[in-house]
């Protein structure tokens, strides 16, 4: 098993902890060319009507199996004394914390702590997801699926998946058409969401990009 780091919104965290959302889609970088029925990225040629599951097998997050650990906001609270038996209290922006013993953090995060020693100084700012440190990460997840589509082929019970809350009750009894306009429903938020985030980028529902849908389950939470 492999571990890789990957970045979750605090928004994203919350409905992973809640059971809410076991899936993800991640932008392909750089995006893959298609050459008549093959797929061209980094080098690589897939057969793009048969092999999407070979193609997967180049995912940067990994493969069915490794686990993916989560890198959110964070910020250090409180480091306690004496040295040789630190505990640092870490705050992550749900208001969840997670104490530490471990000495090596105090020292070795360049820029949380202004100075270490005895009475170690340390910052209250909000660290990037960026910069967190695999030892403070509280969620594990281990990788269920792997594909790679264009963002525009998700499907209504992916878009639940992917932890999208409609605003309204869904009814158990219905015909075909009701639940075919849940389904729109779940697809037309999740596109106003990853549009929120992406289309800034060049990387929005209109300009359908390839993605990596991934879908995990939570394994445990750290702290």
């Amino acid at each position: 098993m492999k571990e890789h780091p990957i970045i979750f919104s605090t928004a994203a965290i919350k409905a992973i902890l809640e059971g809410q959302k076991t899936q993800t889609r991640q932008v392909i970088k750089p995006q893959p060319d298609i050459v008549a029925d093959w797929l061209c990225w980094k080098g690589s040629l897939r057969c793009l009507e048969v092999n999407k599951e070979l193609f997967a097998q180049l995912c940067p997050y990994g493969r069915v199996g490794d686990r993916l650990w989560v890198k959110e906001s964070w910020r250090v609270i409180d480091v306690t004394t004496p040295v040789d038996n630190r505990i640092v209290t870490i705050q992550y922006r749900d208001d969840s914390t997670f104490r530490l013993t471990n000495t090596e953090l105090a020292y070795n995060q360049q820029g949380i702590w202004v100075k270490v020693g005895y009475r170690a100084t340390y910052s209250r700012k909000w660290q990037s997801p960026q910069f967190m440190p695999r030892s403070v990460s509280r969620i594990d997840l281990e990788i269920t699926e792997i594909r790679a589509e264009r963002v525009q082929e998700i499907t209504g019970e992916d878009a639940c998946r992917e932890g999208i809350v409609l605003p309204f009750r869904v009814y158990g009894d219905g015909d075909s058409e009701y639940y075919e306009s849940i389904a729109n429903a779940y697809i037309s938020h999740f596109c106003a969401l990853w549009d929120s985030l992406n289309a800034k980028h060049g990387y929005g529902s209109e300009a359908n990009p390839w993605v990596w849908p991934i879908t995990f389950k939570k394994e445990e939470q750290n702290g």
